[in-house]
């Protein structure tokens, strides 16, 4: 999915349910996967719904460069969460939120 056209899913997340829809088919299978490749003793389908669970409760969003990245590095970050590391990074550090 491309920059723009994540942005506008993004920004419309939280009131529009086709673009949660059009998020979470696109991205889900892809944090799945990636999870389950990067932590293989986590359970990568926690991690994903933990992940949108994350997107719908955040108001307001500035613009992601780089989107997959972007999605990783929060899955990341929910991994080392859950299982006791410290070194995380925040949705502010990765130009997610206003």
């Amino acid at each position: 999915m491309g920059e723009k056209d994540f942005n506008k899913l993004l920004k419309r997340i939280s009131s529009d349910k086709k673009a949660f829809q059009v998020l979470y088919k696109f991205y889900y299978p892809r944090i799945v996967n990636h999870i389950e490749r990067v932590y293989p003793n986590a359970d990568a389908e926690e991690i994903a719904h933990e992940f949108f669970i994350k997107l719908l409760n955040t108001k307001n969003f500035n613009h992601v460069k780089n989107p997959t990245s972007w999605v990783y590095v929060i899955c990341r970050n929910i991994v080392k969460s859950k299982y006791g590391k410290e070194d995380h990074i925040s949705f502010d550090e990765n130009n997610a939120l206003g």
